[in-house]
């Protein structure tokens, strides 16, 4: 037998008992011994239904606990995971000489999407910095003295004409 049929039959025998007891009394006086029949009473009714319910609920309750506790693992498990990731993308950053500031731009959902990240902002983060860059490194275009050449220069040339 499951549980809940077991406990309803408890119940019921309880509920039974407690109406055979009233009836008892009421037949010692009749000749005839009749066996009872169960009937219930609406307070009865209440009585089983609101026991079953709160068993029940006590059940689910139960179960929705655990099912909170495996989320509430799984957070920490999350939480730790970040921390790690973390910590290695100030190491590699440091180790690619770039900004820390970066880290704050990475997923740290899984360590999959944390390398993609990784690679996605420090090659956009590169790119950048190449067009940036670009117009300092390339200098300025040497200008020719248009006139008469300045004082320095004739000095220059002086002392490579008399070798």
């Amino acid at each position: 037998m499951s549980d809940i049929e077991e406990n309803s039959v408890e119940e019921t025998e309880e509920v039974g008992a407690s109406t055979t007891e009233e009836r008892d009394g009421k037949e010692q006086g009749s000749a005839i011994e009749q066996k009872p029949e169960k009937k219930y009473t609406d307070a009865d009714v209440d009585r089983i239904v609101s026991k079953r319910l709160n068993r029940e609920r006590e059940k689910l309750s139960k179960a929705l606990g655990e099912g909170q506790k495996e989320s509430e693992l799984e957070i920490r498990e999350r939480k730790v995971l970040e921390r790690e990731l973390s910590i290695e993308v100030r190491e590699k950053l440091e180790k690619d000489k770039l900004p820390q500031s970066l880290s704050k731009l990475m997923n740290y959902s899984s360590a999959e999407g944390f390398t993609k990240s990784y690679d996605e902002i420090t090659g956009a983060f590169k790119e950048a910095l190449q067009i940036a860059i670009k117009p300092y490194i390339a200098g300025r275009t040497p200008r020719a003295s248009a006139g008469s050449p300045n004082i320095a220069d004739q000095q220059i040339a002086d002392i490579f004409k008399s070798r």
